[in-house]
């Protein structure tokens, strides 16, 4: 019984996280993480890990949008990507030609953080 829950729980990521890669906006790199803590920790904390995640997540990349001065920019394009998807009537790739990593953010520092947070907040 403790395999088969442990199989769930690492599955669990790649499900729930698997349109955000198709779209590039997540790497495989950061579902096997969240994979792996899933293996070793319960559901409860595992989906706490990833809320927690992503709102650090957002906060960092709120961070880099105003300090790169690129929000307006940024929301534009979504707009526009969203567009495209809605008329193409499929999930297209989000990317846009940048100027080196300015509008990408290293989230496997939002996992670590959100991990942190979910200790400190369930335990």
């Amino acid at each position: 019984m403790g395999l088969l829950l442990s199989v769930i729980q690492i599955f669990f990521p790649v499900i729930v996280l698997f349109l955000l890669f198709l779209m590039r906006a997540l790497g495989a790199g950061d579902i096997k993480l969240f994979s792996m803590i899933g293996s070793i920790w319960n559901l409860k904390i595992l989906f706490y890990c990833i809320v927690w995640s992503f709102l650090t997540g957002a906060v960092l990349s709120l961070i880099k949008l105003l300090y790169h001065r690129n929000l307006i920019a940024r929301l534009r394009y979504f707009l526009g990507y969203t567009e495209r998807c809605f008329l193409a009537k499929r999930l297209l790739i989000y990317r846009e030609p940048s100027d080196g990593k300015q509008n990408t953010i290293s989230f496997s520092i939002a996992v670590l953080t959100g991990f942190i947070v979910t200790m400190g907040v369930i335990m």
